[in-house]
């Protein structure tokens, strides 16, 4: 901010900027995360730093790092570690995200561009959706049993949807509605399908290890893909219908196979035995109705 003119003129800005991302990626990710993102996703050392830093704009990480390490000796240390811990988890879900989508074109200005806007219009859609307000609920009360700041809370619960965030976002623009039609129609499809349940299941899964943490890394992309599907599929079909009536009308269309689905996932549920295996099984329960 205060020397932008010389450093746009300095001989070794681009290295500057270089080493300002490294250092950052290295701080707030670790140390072994950019190899680790190569290894998982397939992409290079510049694509995963490129796919980092837009991440960390898109979602104004730095300005949530800022208020909650500002915060110090106003809620306990653990708290505090804890939530930096899970902001750079969902963080590097977001980074995936762009590393599987879209590789080859992260050019950070454009890709800012293109979906930081967004960004806040499904922050403002789910203000007013009744659908997400047990979730954003959960989520709300916890943070303020912790003692953070009623400003802080609503960002950070927003950040737990940043991949779907991103999936409505290209959702809308590829089927050519409104971000305020489409985060009505994704969040009441995830809570009648129970895609919701299946979700917070996959998160549940204990990990310990590379391959069991990508095997639950591949269970919550082909949700997400079953999720997104559904939705483009029911906006395809709308005609002029409003993308509420179009859902309406499928869930007529389909009750048969959406009743089978929800009893067979009522009974894992029941089970009460939710592993790797139990979840493969619903998520296919979902392709059925694709």
């Amino acid at each position: 901010r205060r020397f932008a003119a010389e450093i746009m003129s300095h001989r070794l800005r681009r290295e500057i900027i270089a080493m300002r991302i490294a250092s950052s990626m290295i701080d707030r990710m670790g140390a072994s995360f950019a190899i680790r993102a190569e290894e998982d996703t397939g992409t290079t050392t510049a694509q995963v730093t490129r796919a980092y830093a837009i991440a960390r704009e898109i979602f104004d990480v730095p300005d949530l790092w800022k208020e909650i390490e500002a915060c110090d000796n106003q809620v306990p240390t653990e708290v505090q570690y804890d939530l930096l811990f899970q902001i750079s988890r969902r963080l590097r879900h977001a980074v995936y995200w762009l590393l599987r989508r879209c590789p080859d074109a992260l050019s950070i200005e454009q890709t800012l561009e293109r979906f930081s806007p967004g960004v806040g219009q499904v922050r403002q859609s789910l203000v007013q959706l009744e659908s997400a307000d047990g979730r954003r609920r959960g989520e709300v009360t916890e943070l303020q049993r912790m003692g953070i700041p009623g400003g802080l809370v609503e960002r950070l619960a927003a950040l737990a949807i940043a991949t779907q965030t991103l999936d409505i976002i290209e959702i809308a623009g590829a089927s050519k509605v409104s971000i305020g039609d489409v985060v009505p129609l994704y969040f009441e499809l995830g809570r009648g399908l129970r895609l919701d349940w299946i979700r917070t299941k996959i998160e549940a899964l204990h990990v310990e290890g590379r391959w069991p943490a990508r095997a639950r890394a591949t269970l919550r992309e082909q949700l997400a893909q079953q999720q997104n599907a559904l939705v483009q599929s029911i906006l395809a079909q709308r005609g002029r219908r409003t993308p509420q009536d179009a859902l309406t009308e499928w869930l007529v269309e389909s009750n048969n196979e959406i009743s089978r689905a929800r009893q067979n996932l009522k009974d894992m549920e029941a089970s009460g035995d939710i592993d790797f295996a139990t979840l493969s099984v619903a998520i296919r329960e979902i392709e059925r109705l694709t």
